[in-house]
């Protein structure tokens, strides 16, 4: 043979079924390059229920949610007379299916299809590992769904086994489809990477885009015990940390005062249990000013301190409650923000400390959901993502991860400073060190995005937050960032005059194409109100 072929099969208790007649996930290194995914074997027949079973309800859905999670994923039909996964050649561009609907499935599904990856031998990278499980992943369901067995009953195996197995992050996009969670693969890999990049993140963005859902849907994953995970609204009225942290009985020497909301109690259990994640999730955090009930927050996170609770020389326990508390690095604080008349606005030393991720939702996004609005099904998420909570918090905890195209990514960085500098809106070390985490936390758990997809992001989420100010200060300014969202020799002016007419998308002109959006954005606020932030209302 001219190749090499290793694949998954199902063996059933009854007999074993060869791999030729069972449905696999292989994977097939040949001469030209290396190939897999999902394939039958070459035995199949079209009336076999194992193809047939492709096509119902609930197995076409898994497969529509696998194309929706990698957008990299290709549908291919072998010919008749070859061998189903072609092993001496690979496939060709114009062989690729094009899956917008699932009526291109249904047409087109048959014994010979395929779900695969192709690479050439001078094209796989030394992440190829990585790239095979993360598709291997987000396959699994579609492909337990086709075999004789209870795929609830896998679930239930998978829910409840004991060992702990590496973190995957389209594990978690797949099961926010599955409950009917439609978010893209972009945005939730920003959002874990920025939880693992700094247990501090804020979600902006238009009211009732599901930014408080998703931070919701991602700790009822992970948890083991809805113990780990506490939704907080904040309060108007909130001060001081009271709401938070409690506060000694002047009344009772000894007694210590606990919150009813639970959030001290659980901060103490994440401090007892140093390899399970916790989350603490504010609700419309900025309803009241977050530097007089946060303070405290803010300055350990940065000092690596501790928040005295009560005064004890000796370090007694009041009511189970610790004279001082420190936050572990398995405690993530996700705060969701809502801007109009009733909110305050983030100070820079809050936005510093914080990856800030804005959320809106598109024209197409909305039609999609129009076209298949369902009801949400968060039950299917609970623990299923518990065996990965230790290696999610092992990598959290990990500071030696690093970056790949350091060079490229230091010298988009010191573009965008010399700029930002001009508004007084320039980051420091702190901000610039975290973007360098940023980035070694992307290549680690996504590695198949570019660095020119990590900057971009990172330009989003951590530069543009902190600009604000007037026409006569920004519109310079704002001009020149969004030149450096371009490609070399391409005018921003087009841009600026036909915004909703740009391809914004397209990668032969726009480099960086989530911040030129985003810039766009805050120059038109700049010309129609004479004012722009980041935060929109």
């Amino acid at each position: 043979y001219n190749y090499t072929w290793s694949c998954i099969y199902q063996d059933t208790n009854e007999k074993s079924m060869k791999a030729s007649f069972s449905p696999q996930l292989y994977i097939l290194v040949n001469k030209e390059g290396v190939k897999f995914g999902f394939c039958y074997g070459h035995q199949i027949e079209n009336d076999s229920i194992l193809v047939k079973n492709a096509l119902n309800k609930k197995s076409l859905d898994l497969l529509l949610k696998c194309f929706v999670n990698d957008k990299k994923l290709r549908f291919y039909n072998a010919s008749t007379s070859e061998v189903t996964a072609r092993p001496e050649k690979l496939f060709t561009d114009d062989e690729i299916i094009k899956v917008s609907s699932e009526k291109d499935i249904i047409d087109n599904w048959n014994k010979n299809s395929l779900l695969i990856k192709e690479f050439k031998s001078n094209e796989i990278s030394i992440n190829i590992s990585d790239i095979i499980q993360n598709t291997f992943t987000n396959l699994t369901n579609f492909y337990l769904s086709l075999l004789p067995h209870n795929l609830e009953s896998q679930s239930n195996f998978i829910k409840n086994k004991k060992e702990s197995i590496s973190f995957n992050n389209l594990e978690l996009i797949s099961y926010l489809g599955i409950s009917n969670l439609n978010y893209s693969n972009n945005l939730v890999t920003r959002f874990v990477s920025s939880v693992l990049t700094k247990p501090f993140v804020i979600l902006t963005g238009l009211s009732g885009s599901g930014k408080t859902k998703l931070a919701q849907a991602f700790a009822m994953w992970i948890c083991e015990d809805e113990k780990q995970y506490c939704i907080v609204p904040v309060g108007a009225d909130w001060t001081n940390r009271e709401p938070l942290l409690g506060f000694p009985n002047a009344l009772q020497s000894g007694e210590y005062l606990k919150p009813d909301n639970k959030v001290l109690d659980l901060i103490i259990a994440a401090n007892t249990e140093p390899e399970k994640p916790y989350f603490l999730i504010l609700d419309e955090m900025n309803l009241s000013h977050v530097e007089r009930y946060f303070a405290d927050f803010l300055s350990v996170m940065e000092s690596k301190g501790t928040i005295s609770l009560h005064p004890t020389s000796d370090k007694e326990e009041w009511n189970d409650v610790p004279a001082e508390l420190s936050l572990p690095k398995n405690l993530f604080i996700i705060g969701t923000v809502n801007i109009d008349e009733t909110t305050y606005m983030f100070s820079p030393k809050v936005l510093d400390r914080a990856n800030v991720i804005e959320f809106r939702v598109t024209y197409d996004e909305m039609k999609d959901y129009f076209g298949s609005a369902k009801g949400l099904e968060l039950d299917n998420l609970i623990s299923q993502g518990a065996s990965m909570a230790e290696s999610f918090v092992q990598i959290a905890k990990d500071n030696t991860l690093k970056t790949k195209e350091e060079d490229v990514l230091q010298l988009a960085l010191l573009s965008f400073f010399t700029e930002l500098k001009k508004t007084g809106a320039e980051f420091g070390y702190r901000s610039a060190s975290e973007i360098m985490r940023f980035a070694a936390v992307v290549n680690t758990i996504e590695p198949e995005w570019t660095t020119t997809e990590i900057i971009d992001v990172a330009i989003m989420q951590k530069l543009l937050p902190k600009v604000h100010g007037s026409r006569r200060k920004l519109e310079p300014v704002l001009r020149t960032l969004g030149s450096l969202c371009l490609k070399d020799g391409i005018e921003i002016e087009e841009y600026i005059q036909n915004k909703d007419k740009m391809n914004l998308s397209d990668v032969e002109k726009v480099l960086y194409p989530i911040s030129l959006e985003k810039v766009l954005r805050m120059y038109q606020g700049l010309i129609d109100n004479g004012f722009t932030s980041y935060a929109e209302a």
